[in-house]
């Protein structure tokens, strides 16, 4: 795990071009709130001038704490990611979506060992409630409580220890895909047995009498 040392670093990947409605407003206005004691990195392509009007809401005292690193081979992307504290899913609530779901960023930062500061849409608020400190949640229109949380981890580097350790554990041991295929794979099982005239009760052919064994 990436030592902590100020300043906190802190990281977002937007898997589309940088632009509007992927909740960099919310950090932009966020920002606003803390003192300048970490970095930012967003890795994404730029769309249009779009970097150059998220830096005019910036305050001036963080536009050079705020990167842009374009984005890699998705087989690197993994590497960026752990190359941070702390991972940012900052999804927006404005479709069906992206409330119910849950970004494969927000995992990948989980598997990197990252604290997450999540939007509370519907999905996330969901996986949070079960991630415990790993993952804390704010409100989609709530740029101080984005602060509160990213402040709160930079300036208490024992809690973003712990956070980070558990979000590791998670991963592992949880959200891991590993884990989650074989119960695909025993839910599918049960469901063609469940199509076996066997279940199908005494009308079926195949089911047998009272008393014979199976």
């Amino acid at each position: 795990a990436l030592p902590i040392c100020f300043p906190v670093t802190i990281g977002m990947c937007i898997s589309q071009a940088l632009g509007p409605g992927r909740g960099l407003e919310l950090l932009a206005e966020a920002l606003g709130h803390c003192e300048p004691k970490f970095t930012v990195t967003l890795v994404s392509n730029p769309q249009g001038n779009y970097a150059k009007k998220l830096y005019s809401r910036s305050p001036s005292a963080w536009r050079k704490k705020v990167k842009i690193q374009k984005q890699l081979k998705n087989s690197e992307v993994l590497k960026i990611i752990a190359n941070h504290h702390v991972g940012l899913a900052l999804e927006q609530n404005n479709t069906d979506n992206h409330d119910l779901t849950v970004s494969n960023k927000l995992l990948q930062y989980l598997l990197c060992g990252l604290a997450v500061a999540a939007t509370d849409t519907a999905g996330q608020k969901e996986i949070a409630i079960q991630a415990g400190d790993a993952i804390q949640v704010c409100g989609t229109e709530d740029p101080a409580g984005l602060a509160k949380i990213l402040y709160g981890w930079a300036a208490n580097p024992a809690s973003l220890q712990k956070a980070r350790a558990l979000a590791r554990k998670l991963a592992l041991e949880k959200y891991c895909w590993e884990i989650e295929v074989k119960k695909c794979l025993l839910c599918r099982h049960l469901k063609v047995h469940e199509r076996s005239p066997i279940f199908h009760g005494n009308d079926s052919p195949a089911c047998p009498r009272d008393g014979a064994s199976l």
